[in-house]
């Protein structure tokens, strides 16, 4: 565990990150790009040939987080009495269900002149990463309805480009502050089930949430060359170990096989077909 000190550290080191240009333009794979997702897709489709493998990867994965649940702590200012209410599912605290996030990297709002913070600067969001060589995330639950100002405060102060939401509700914002303009790219898919995966390819509820860091995380680590992005329970693990949660089911966690699978070939099949390495 790190102090609030350290956490903030870490909260400006990844808003670094998360202030980068994005763009939705696809690019041409390099050679070196081509042959890793070429070995990398060779690697999936063999798994996905062999589901047992997959599920007993799942079973372990499961097992691994039951001998760890003890020692998974809900961080002290995320349980205090002022900050308890801006968590959702409250009625079910001791089970499976309720989210919050650990102290070591949990995101640290400040306050400001124009905002003032929760105790510890708590919002219900963590800090998700694998490594500095690809983009972080920050997984946070749906804000409440007296919890949007800390959600925008948040997105202004880690100035996050991209917004992927997995939910059906949405919730506006206004501000009467003058404040630099961004844009900001809001992704929403609308056909995700609770605790389940989209019918087509092309839980509560983060179990969503950790399917999409993994499957995007995978995808940015190959392109780099990063191969050890094909040990997906390591990913998973990783992320389990950073919020509670991520990737609840195995027909989740077999989605993101076949996601990444599917990706991978559609930037091959994009690349080649656009010029690019053979």
């Amino acid at each position: 565990m790190t102090n609030t000190s350290a956490g903030a550290s870490a909260s400006d080191a990844l808003a670094s990150f998360l202030s980068a240009d994005f763009t939705t333009q696809r690019r041409l794979l390099s050679e070196d790009q081509l042959r890793n997702c070429s070995e990398a897709l060779m690697s999936f489709r063999k798994k996905l040939s062999y589901l047992q493998t997959i599920d007993y990867e799942f079973l372990t994965s499961e097992m691994k987080a039951l001998d760890a649940r003890d020692s998974f702590g809900v961080g002290p200012v995320g349980l205090d009495s002022l900050n308890c209410s801006k968590n959702r599912y409250l009625d079910v605290k001791y089970f499976m269900n309720f989210i919050a996030p650990v102290e070591y990297n949990r995101v640290i709002l400040r306050g400001h002149d124009s905002y003032r913070s929760s105790p510890g600067g708590y919002i219900n969001a963590s800090l998700v990463m694998i490594s500095e060589s690809v983009s972080p995330f920050i997984a946070t639950q749906g804000p409440l309805s007296h919890t949007r100002d800390d959600f925008w405060e948040m997105i202004v102060q880690y100035k996050c480009p991209v917004i992927v939401m997995l939910t059906q509700l949405v919730e506006k914002y206004n501000s009467d502050e003058e404040e630099p303009s961004w844009s900001v790219l809001h992704i929403q898919y609308l056909e995700w089930p609770d605790f389940e995966v989209p019918k087509d390819t092309a839980a509560v509820r983060i179990g969503r949430t950790g399917t999409y860091c993994v499957i995007h995380n995978t995808i940015q680590r190959i392109l780099i060359g990063d191969m050890t992005a094909l040990d997906i329970a390591n990913t998973v693990a990783t992320f389990r170990s950073q919020r509670k949660g991520m990737v609840q089911s195995l027909e989740q966690y077999i989605f993101c096989y076949n996601a990444i699978a599917d990706e991978l070939e559609k930037l091959i099949s994009d690349s080649k077909s656009h010029g690019g390495s053979s």
